[in-house]
């Protein structure tokens, strides 16, 4: 009996997958394989030789045998890895990067220059920038005389600091997997790149802090502080950009990161300054019976922030890549640092233009109408409790903001992460996923503020529900073997949308249960909160990534669980004195009821209407 094999060459291990057949039967199987092993070695870009003797392939009478090995290696190897376990791959996802295999994303090497079309702009504004201030420096006025103009002004230049920086985050933020794996760092890296500039940002509150008094304020200095701080940043991002397109193809990876990491450090070391200043500068004109409505607006603000930057990021993109070839993403990110320049440029523009030289007093709050009683407020008033419970909430109002932007940040960077690691999604689509959360929550926000102003709900249930919702989100997390990215999505929207409602309350019972001269006072509560906050983003970014990358979904899930957890036991903690409040007035307007003969709003027993209650008498 002869025997014909037929084999594919190569050096690496080898599949064998023996064939037996007769002959009169099954030449034509022979011709399939033979089409099939050419078929696979070219594919594969193999050569293929047939190894045989050629009498036996002349005679027809020959019991035929082949023995057809597929060697794999490169793309042929992951080509049949791919498709023998397809229906195992949404198994998987589980599993970290570096032990799921999962696959690194196509990196573009297109570079696009800059143009004149870039800078010319740029330097016209600061041309303008720099005339006004010659002109401000002579008459110590600016170009708006208005005084109520110059009040919001300084009140928008608050909320566009919370605008701004979330907006920077939602751009930047689908781009930097790509652009750490482009200078050969891990997934993790790219985490940290985000999360160090959050730790300078700390650094350069506690200099801001340093450098302004709030007892000794100075307009003009404040002012021109903020000048010179936008100026060097718009500087500084413009040439960190210029650096990195035209090191876009220089192969001395490891010198172009660090170089970036310190440069981005620096950066947001400066920007960080403002922080501090800002929030002071809202507090001196704005009155305190308006400061909720304005901590709702910057609350949504922010959200806004995320959900319009991977958009925009969408868009300049596109500009970018005009339907050619994939850009490299240094090349990209350089785009990015142009589009970062354009923010300093505008929050530049809201302090030359709008800040006033002299500081605007705050209107006088307005009486406040007795609402009717069918309608009263459901706002929580936390100056009315004691010290001690004043001083309660005011540090569970600071627990909760070490927790939620921790989790927040590690919601917006895990997610897309594991969107394009473990889902195949592209990287300039994943930051949607972002612009799906946002907007849900900030509708939810303005919702339940009209609620509880309304007396259809009160704050302390709003708050508390809202967290105990994050806990619900956080178990959707999880994958049980057939979980999708949706599921991961939903989740994280659940955990954005309850976030968003329960920040603008906690912002303003942290402010309102301050006390001045003691030690849980109005200007600690701020500072404490924009420290947390940044804090909280740096180990949410870095964190977020480490988890999905050495642990997988299922314990970035269990970590998320853990973190909302422990929020909403914060939030237990913050409503059990306002709770015990509520009761004690309840139980004092029933025993005055009683002991003053007055009777209870009842339905008179003659009504045709059961539901109509009489007044009391």
């Amino acid at each position: 009996m002869d025997l014909w094999s037929v084999s594919l060459q190569t050096t690496e291990p080898f599949i064998e997958l023996p064939f037996a057949c007769h002959r009169p039967y099954m030449f034509p199987g022979k011709l399939a394989l033979l089409a099939l092993g050419v078929a696979l070695s070219r594919s594969a870009g193999q050569d293929c030789e047939i190894q045989g003797r050629p009498e036996d392939a002349g005679d027809a009478s020959v019991f035929l045998q082949q023995d057809f090995r597929l060697r794999k290696d490169g793309l042929a190897a992951h080509a049949v890895a791919i498709d023998i376990s397809e229906s195992q791959a949404v198994g998987r996802v589980s599993d970290p990067p570096n032990k799921s295999g999962a696959l690194m994303p196509n990196l573009g090497v297109r570079v696009v220059g800059f143009g004149w079309v870039v800078f010319v702009p740029i330097v016209a504004v600061w041309v303008a920038v720099f005339l006004h201030e010659r002109r401000v420096s002579e008459s110590k006025r600016i170009m708006i005389g208005w005084v109520p103009l110059q009040r919001k002004a300084c009140q928008l230049f608050c909320t566009w600091q919370s605008l701004g920086g979330f907006l920077l985050a939602g751009v930047s933020m689908p781009l930097t997997l790509d652009y750490a794996l482009s200078l050969d760092q891990t997934p993790t890296a790219s985490g940290l790149f985000m999360g160090i500039q959050l730790i300078a940002s700390v650094l350069g509150t506690l200099v801001g802090n340093q450098l302004v008094v709030e007892t000794r304020w100075n307009q003009f200095f404040v002012r021109r502080l903020l000048l010179s701080v936008y100026f060097f940043t718009s500087f500084a991002t413009l040439a960190f950009a210029c650096f990195l397109n035209w090191t876009a193809t220089s192969s001395r990876v490891s010198l172009i990161w660090w170089t970036g990491f310190a440069w981005n450090f620096m950066v947001a070391f400066f920007a960080g300054i403002p922080n501090v200043i800002g929030v002071l500068l809202w507090t001196k004109v704005t009155n305190p019976g308006n400061r909720t409505i304005w901590t709702v607006i910057m609350q949504c603000s922010r959200s806004a922030g995320m959900a319009i930057g991977p958009v925009c990021f969408s868009i300049l993109s596109r500009a970018v890549i005009k339907g050619g070839l994939a850009v490299s993403p240094r090349s990209m990110m350089a785009w990015v640092g142009v589009f970062n320049t354009w923010i300093n440029l505008t929050s530049l523009a809201i302090c030359v233009f709008g800040l006033p030289t002299e500081l605007p007093a705050a209107l006088p709050e307005a009486p406040a109408q007795e609402a009717p009683e069918t309608r009263k407020s459901g706002e929580a008033r936390p100056e009315l409790l004691e010290d001690h419970g004043r001083e309660t909430v005011y540090w569970k109002m600071f627990a909760h903001f070490c927790e939620r932007p921790m989790t927040l940040a590690a919601i917006e960077v895990s997610i897309t992460m594991m969107l394009e690691l473990f889902y195949g999604w592209d990287a300039y689509h994943c930051g949607f996923c972002l612009t799906i959360m946002c907007p849900v929550g900030i509708v939810l926000a303005v919702v339940m503020k009209i609620l509880i102003n309304s007396g259809f709900a009160s704050e302390s249930s709003v708050y508390f529900s809202a967290m105990l919702a994050c806990v619900f989100g956080a178990a959707m997390l999880f994958d049980g073997g057939n979980a999708g990215p949706w599921t991961l999505i939903t989740g994280g929207t659940v955990i954005f949308s309850g976030t968003a409602v329960a920040n603008g309350i906690a912002d303003g019972w942290g402010s309102r249960a301050a006390k001045e001269g003691t030690s849980f006072g109005q200007a600690q509560f701020q500072l404490l909160k924009l420290l947390a906050i940044c804090l909280g983003n740096f180990a949410g970014d870095t964190g977020g990534r480490f988890l999905v990358d050495f642990g997988g979904r299922n314990t970035y899930a269990g970590a998320q669980l853990a973190l909302c957890l422990f929020g909403a036991h914060t939030a237990y903690g913050a409503c059990r004195p306002l709770w015990a409040k509520q009761h004690e007035e309840w139980e004092s307007e029933d025993f005055d009821a009683k002991s003053s003969g007055c009777k209870l709003p009842s339905a008179p027993e003659d009504s045709p209407n059961p539901s109509e209650a009489s007044n009391l008498r």
